[in-house]
């Protein structure tokens, strides 16, 4: 009778198991790889979302700003004394839209700069008004507006600010 030696069962392989050792490490590897980019997407969520919370944050300050210089503004002002300043708390608020938005508001400080009463001439700290090279014919009043919006419950804060004349007849 004759037998084969590759069947002889007697001598186990030196083989055995190192399939199931590769497999686990590749595992290993394949699951490190999708932690980590699970890690990264969460993080450039993250950025994202805060990034459009700075954006909505700038858009509440603008707004602000815009409804200052809009035609008759109801907006408390300061007395014309230097550096004299008044809050308008919540001067602008866009209400939260559900599930779409978050609430926007802005706060609005006015700051006096200076005044310019009618046919007074100018000096080095007050410049004169001219619009198109010819002088204005009323008086007005400079301040500094700032405006700082914020975006719902987020602590993001964007502030800008301008200067605002208002003229008076």
């Amino acid at each position: 009778m004759t037998t084969y030696r590759h069947m002889n069962r007697s001598h186990p392989s030196k083989q055995q198991g190192a399939a199931l050792i590769i497999s686990l490490i590749m595992l290993l590897i394949i699951t490190l790889l999708s932690v980590s980019a699970m890690h990264n997407m969460n993080l450039d969520t993250r950025i994202t979302v805060n990034h459009q919370f700075k954006e909505l944050s700038f858009q509440a300050a603008e707004s602000a700003l815009a409804t200052v210089t809009a035609h008759n503004p109801v907006v408390q002002v300061p007395e014309p004394i230097t550096d004299a300043e008044v809050l308008n708390a919540n001067f602008f608020i866009a209400p939260e839209i559900e599930d779409h938005m978050p609430q926007l508001s802005a706060d609005l400080t006015m700051r006096f700069l200076y005044m310019l009463e009618k046919d007074e001439p100018a000096d080095a700290d007050k410049p004169g008004v001219n619009v198109s090279g010819f002088p204005m014919n009323s008086a007005f009043v400079t301040y500094m507006a700032t405006a700082e919006g914020h975006v719902g419950q987020s602590n993001t804060r964007t502030t800008n600010r301008s200067q605002v004349i208002l003229f008076t007849q």
